[in-house]
């Protein structure tokens, strides 16, 4: 079983048992916080030509869960997924009770939010986006 954990948590000991299984390959996690405190499904990209999804990706999973998967040939996102995110994941999960109402979107410097159709897209439905600078994400 893989988790993800802070290094508080690792460094108390309270996690029961942390090993390396030997798998070092990176993934992409898309994560949203909603002020309001609606709930936003977390997004993983792995790498994977296929496009297919994996069994040990999803293993772990309870039928409760709700969470996105999806690969790209490099485990990041890029300009298409970015998109597809906003569409499925972001707009349907902070739809405002009144269409006049605005929300804002705050995002890394990453090129797969700075791009005219996730822009469009985003200003169709009534989506401000801050586009905050490169790395500024990893101070905050």
């Amino acid at each position: 079983m893989q988790r993800v954990l802070s290094r508080k948590v690792y460094e108390s000991g309270k996690c029961a048992q942390s090993t390396q299984d030997g798998n070092r390959e990176f993934i992409t996690l898309i994560a949203c916080i909603s002020a309001l405190g609606n709930k936003i499904p977390p997004a993983l990209l792995y790498k994977g030509k296929s496009k297919d999804l994996t069994d040990t990706w999803v293993e772990d999973l309870e039928d409760t869960d709700n969470v996105y998967f999806t690969s790209t040939e490099n485990g990041w996102t890029n300009n298409k997924y970015s998109l597809k995110w906003l569409q499925q994941v972001f707009k349907p999960n902070t739809r405002p009770k009144k269409s006049t109402t605005k929300r804002l979107l705050l995002v890394d410097g990453h090129s797969s939010y700075i791009n005219l159709s996730f822009i469009i897209e985003a200003e169709k439905h009534g989506i401000y986006i801050l586009i905050l600078p490169s790395h500024l994400t990893y101070h905050l």
